[in-house]
């Protein structure tokens, strides 16, 4: 569960979809729920719509929506090798939600469910 705390995004760029054997990785600590403030937002704010920059090929777009209590997340990455990405409080990939996904050789996509 997100809240209003500092949490890390993960991510990793590798040539299977073993979140063990990636050839790049990374963490960054974010506030997803908040805007660029201290505080959780006003009561009138009822969406949040925020994006970061991970790496030069990485790039993760969100959208909050605090009334229905969804979170989605679109992650752009320039590879053609599989991409994990996840969310971490530790920063690191162990205790993790992770998703794993990529394109099969017959064109067709794939996510799987990391915990």
């Amino acid at each position: 569960m997100l809240q209003w705390e500092e949490t890390n995004f993960i991510w990793a760029i590798g040539p299977s979809d073993s979140i063990e054997r990636h050839s790049f990785r990374g963490s960054k600590p974010v506030r997803v729920l908040e805007e660029q403030t201290t505080e959780p937002p006003c009561e009138d704010v009822d969406l949040i719509v925020k994006e970061e920059d991970l790496s030069d090929n990485y790039h993760v777009r969100w959208e909050a929506d605090l009334n229905l209590q969804v979170i989605e997340f679109q992650v752009t990455v320039g590879t053609t090798d599989s991409v994990g990405f996840g969310l971490s409080y530790g920063g690191s990939m162990a205790g993790s939600e992770i998703v794993v996904g990529g394109v099969n050789e017959d064109g067709t996509s794939y996510f799987v469910d990391r915990k």
